[in-house]
């Protein structure tokens, strides 16, 4: 959590985020030790949050 919320730009690269309150932030979980893992396995999207709404779980589409 603590990546996502308070270190993500340095993950990516950058000095700092353009996050703000009320900015839209889209998330998707995946169970992968690593970016290079996600992307070679590409496991089932655990949660897909878009615009601050649940939009899909374990692979099944909500919406």
């Amino acid at each position: 959590m603590e990546l996502a919320t308070r270190r993500a730009a340095s993950f990516v690269g950058r000095e700092r985020h353009d996050l703000a309150p009320g900015c839209r932030a889209d998330v998707v979980l995946v169970a992968a030790e690593n970016v290079p893992d996600a992307l070679m396995r590409v496991p089932v999207r655990s949660w897909v949050i878009a615009g601050g709404r649940v939009v899909a779980r374990e692979g099944e589409v909500l919406v």
